[in-house]
């Protein structure tokens, strides 16, 4: 049975200063939205919060394995995928200096660290 998705359309206006010629221009870029969540668990503010947020960690992420841990593009997201990304698809100079082990372990330590900042900083 196929799920109902919901799609939230968001204009949002804001104000930037072209380079090409240092003037002030008002966009609105129109984005769309789509969630499985139903109102009641997600507002539309939310669903648009939350769609930014991913774009920032998926740029942030990608960013990271390139420059970083000098990874090429991951092309799918599945586990196989990602694992097959690591194990196969690491830069030849990255592949020759560290075995898979090691680069498990230190993904394994930003994951933890990721966890331990984020408890730092939540509210109490």
């Amino acid at each position: 049975m196929a799920e109902r998705v919901r799609v939230v359309r968001s204009l949002e206006t804001r104000t930037v200063r072209r380079q090409r010629d240092d003037q002030w221009e008002t966009r609105t870029p129109d984005w769309f939205w789509v969630t499985t969540l139903p109102t009641l668990y997600a507002s539309t503010a939310a669903v648009v919060s939350m769609g930014h947020d991913r774009w920032s960690v998926e740029n942030q992420a990608f960013n990271e394995l390139v420059n970083r841990w000098h990874a090429d593009h991951v092309y799918k997201h599945g586990p196989t995928a990602i694992l097959a990304f690591y194990c196969r698809n690491l830069k030849p100079a990255a592949r020759r200096a560290v075995r898979m082990l090691h680069v498990s372990r230190l993904i394994l330590a930003e994951l933890y660290a990721g966890i331990v900042d984020g408890a730092a900083r939540a509210p109490t």
